[in-house]
């Protein structure tokens, strides 16, 4: 079983009131791999996980979104 490590990411804002954290499992090796290609590009691993969240998040609303509209043109 592999071992996993908890990577905490912490959002940042300008309203510190809203900021939150969340927990994300790693294995040891994976958290390694990132980690290194982090430091190889100079970015902080919690910069590039916020940055990867939000491209991902994004692309799944527009998914969602353009699903919805094809789904509203079959209605019609």
């Amino acid at each position: 079983m592999a071992q996993s490590v908890e990577v905490y990411l912490f959002e940042m804002s300008t309203d510190k009131a809203n900021d939150v954290f969340i927990r994300v499992f790693l294995s040891s090796e994976m958290r390694t791999r990132f980690k290194v290609a982090c430091a190889k590009s100079e970015v902080a691993m919690s910069e590039k996980a916020r940055e990867l969240i939000e491209e991902w998040t994004i692309s799944q609303e527009v998914q969602s979104q353009n699903s919805s509209q094809s789904e509203d043109k079959g209605d019609k």
